[in-house]
């Protein structure tokens, strides 16, 4: 996607992959409950809420929406804040 032109990636994990790119921040997204508390630092965006019906699905997206203008704006992402960039997953950092 970035190779194509993509600006942000939205990078969705169920199990908290720290994943980054060199060129483009990525946005990542759980709707897992226990990856959302257990891999906090390492996650962006939590909709774990919609998963166990504490949060409205149509809720969810404002806070996908809310994390994309931050980021289009300047704030790091969690694997920039973790320094995860590298697309070879042989010098990714140990979590």
């Amino acid at each position: 996607m970035v190779g194509g032109g993509a600006q942000i990636v939205l990078f969705t994990t169920g199990l908290g992959t720290p994943t980054g790119n060199p060129i483009a921040p990525v946005i990542k997204i759980t709707g897992n409950a226990r990856t959302a508390q257990t891999m906090a630092d390492n996650t962006d965006v939590d909709v774990s809420g919609v998963m166990n019906d504490t949060e409205r699905s149509k809720q969810a997206p404002g806070g996908c929406s809310t994390k994309v203008i931050e980021v289009a704006s300047g704030r790091p992402t969690a694997a920039e804040r973790l320094a995860i960039a590298s697309c070879d997953p042989s010098s990714q950092p140990t979590i």
